[in-house]
């Protein structure tokens, strides 16, 4: 298989119709240079993209964004730093996640525990402090 597909960046720009009444958002990459090009089969005309490439990227990333929404993805000015939002909300996630199962599991330990060295007290004040940071309160 090749990887022969559109180099760079891509942006979208309005297009009329021949006769100016419809406009259409084209992508076109950095050379001004439109992804899609009129054909026409069994008489019906349709847009295809110029390398098959393109198509397989373009289908690929759109079933990647599945149940994200445009805005979402655009939320930053373009969809890379989309994409960069939606990978640091997951990192934070994990590590949010990661906290709580630490404090859970100290607090598990102190309980099992008991005796002079931890009472119940002890682990409520790791769980309340696992919470607050979970949910951005204060102490």
């Amino acid at each position: 298989m090749s990887d022969k597909h559109t180099q760079g960046r891509l942006t979208l720009e309005l297009v009329e119709s021949d006769s100016g009444i419809i406009k259409h958002l084209c992508p076109i990459d950095t050379d001004g240079l439109s992804l899609l090009t009129l054909v026409e089969h069994n008489g019906v005309k349709f847009a295809a993209v110029y390398y098959d490439d393109d198509a397989r990227r373009l289908v690929a990333c759109w079933n990647a964004a599945e149940g994200l929404s445009t805005k979402s993805l655009e939320s930053a000015g373009n969809a890379f730093n989309g994409w960069k939002l939606v990978s640091y909300a997951m990192n934070d996630a994990k590590a949010q996640r990661d906290a709580l199962l630490e404090a859970l599991d100290l607090a598990r330990t102190m309980l099992r525990t008991g005796g002079p060295e931890y009472d119940t007290r002890d682990a409520l004040d790791v769980i309340d402090a696992a919470i607050a940071k979970a949910t951005g309160e204060t102490k």
